[in-house]
């Protein structure tokens, strides 16, 4: 819940907003989890794997666009 509270708070605040995948813990139960998921992806940020968020990262660090 802590998180797609504050994904939808950014949201509305014109961040970009990226959820990386294996940082979420599904306190509330799968179902719950899978819910909160597909509202994030399909309205308030991006999901994406801690694969993909470090690349990111390092390519900003190093100054590719």
């Amino acid at each position: 819940s802590c998180v797609i509270a504050t994904t939808i708070a950014a949201s509305v605040r014109d961040y970009a907003v990226f959820v990386v995948e294996e940082g979420v813990d599904p306190l509330l139960g799968q179902e719950q989890h899978a819910a909160a998921s597909t509202v994030i992806g399909a309205s308030f940020g991006w999901l994406v794997g801690a694969a993909t968020s470090l690349e990111a990262l390092r390519e900003v660090r190093a100054g590719v666009s």
